[in-house]
């Protein structure tokens, strides 16, 4: 379309050196401003959701910088616009960026003394004139033309699932000028506040006062059932594990449960909120850890937490952050650069960040994967003392029975989609007749899952 009205049109797979090009258009200088619009959604990358939706763990102020590895390839097009605007220009970001922590070239936009102009999408200023030509009669921005799709509006999770998958769903009635739709736009959401590092209180708690109640959860793939009707709960304080064998559904399950996945069947609710309707107020009550979530890069460890606890809304984080550090024994890499860590000092770090809030529901997946005895002793040491010393409750998935041994009281196994047992470490033990964990274990990933 662009050709078809005279534009200039490259093509990035045809052009290895695109800055070079347009400079030799502009006799060397580079164009007057770039508007970077490209959106991660719009990369179809799948690679990006599911990190989207493991991300979607985290409170939502977090999720975005949290993103490092998935979104739009490194910023690719953002470094793309620094690299290609002339010295002094300008570079308009309206894109619908998923998140993204990897920390800017900023020596390269000082140098060229780039100005940098945020969301220059935003309405919210128009609202007041632009909702009557949506909602009133005749349509004069031709807004019904731009439908692809018709649902109702308690179908909106999944109309955004069809909208980041690219499918097709059929067309369903739906009035586009609901009185309720209307409403929505009257009172743009205000900006957060602040909080000061106490430890977050959830607003209410549910039924007898679980922190997380999951019942019949079921999750269906094209070819496979992921979770056949999960009940899973946690009490405050209480340290649970959740056990199976590769491809029991323990991943798809810690995803549904925090709301980064939404389930065919069943009800999930965290800290008495239900998901997906108050997941906002629920993850701000959570902390997510897991070994495959990135850490800032170009940064000192000190400083990334540093950046996090702001993000959580802790207005001091420098004593929140020592005091982190120490409880997981390694004060040491405070001044560390990011880049310098071995993968058990980052999965060290990951952890740390997931409790600078104080969450009171804790969720680790896998911490101790791949680390050395040490390391995971230094993780399952920090992680009791983190329960302990604020009362959080822990939910964690491991294939180490050391792990659960040691810090988890109660035991949840999985096996197809399935709960197969629940109870006390001893409870499970005597109920399979074996010698310890492991044991029951490997006679249910062999047995029960054949």
């Amino acid at each position: 379309m662009a050709r078809t009205h005279g534009v200039e049109v490259f093509d990035l797979d045809d052009n290895d050196d695109l800055p070079g090009a347009i400079r030799e258009l502009t006799d060397g200088r580079g164009p007057d401003a770039v508007i970077d619009a490209v959106g991660m959604e719009a990369h179809g990358n799948p690679g990006a959701s599911l990190i989207q939706k493991v991300v979607g763990l985290l409170p939502d102020a977090l999720a975005a910088p949290m993103m490092e590895k998935a979104g739009l390839d490194r910023l690719a097009a953002l470094n793309l616009s620094i690299e290609t605007v002339r010295r002094g220009g300008t570079i308009s970001v309206i894109g619908l960026y998923g998140g993204m922590a990897d920390p800017l070239p900023m020596l390269q936009i000082f140098d060229k003394g780039i100005q940098l102009r945020m969301g220059q999408a935003h309405v919210k200023r128009w609202v007041d004139d632009l909702m009557p030509l949506l909602t009133g009669d005749g349509d004069p921005l031709d807004v019904e033309g731009l439908a692809t799709h018709r649902l109702p509006l308690e179908e909106g999770p999944r109309g955004y699932e069809i909208f980041q998958k690219s499918r097709t769903a059929p067309s369903r009635s739906c009035s586009s000028r609901n009185p309720d739709r209307r409403a929505r736009y009257a009172n743009p959401t205000a900006a957060p506040k602040r909080r000061s590092a106490r430890r977050p209180r959830p607003a209410r708690v549910g039924g007898v006062g679980m922190v997380l109640e999951a019942r019949g959860l079921v999750k269906a793939y094209k070819r496979t059932t992921a979770v056949d009707g999960v009940d899973l709960s946690v009490a405050p304080g209480e340290r649970v594990a959740l056990l199976g064998p590769n491809g029991a559904g323990k991943t798809t399950t810690l995803l549904m449960i925090l709301g980064a996945v939404l389930p065919d069947r069943g009800t999930v609710e965290v800290l008495g909120h239900r998901l997906p309707a108050e997941r906002s107020e629920a993850m701000e009550g959570v902390g997510f850890a897991a070994g495959y979530l990135p850490l800032p890069e170009r940064l000192r460890v000190k400083e990334a937490l540093g950046v996090f606890a702001n993000l959580y809304g802790i207005a001091e984080p420098a004593p929140l952050v020592a005091e982190a550090l120490e409880r997981f024994g390694i004060a040491h890499l405070a001044d560390a650069m990011t880049t310098e860590l071995s993968s058990g000092q980052r999965t060290l770090v990951g952890i740390v960040k997931a409790t600078l809030h104080r969450p009171p529901l804790l969720v680790l997946d896998e911490p101790t994967a791949s680390l050395d005895p040490d390391v995971a002793d230094q993780v399952r040491s920090g992680v009791r003392r983190q329960c302990d010393d604020t009362g959080a409750a822990l939910l964690v998935t491991s294939h180490n029975m050391i792990d659960v041994d040691q810090v988890c009281e109660r035991v949840v196994f999985l096996v197809a989609g399935r709960v197969v047992a629940n109870g006390t470490p001893t409870e499970v033990i005597r109920r399979y007749g074996r010698d310890n964990l492991e044991q029951v274990f490997l006679h249910l990933a062999r047995d029960e899952g054949a």
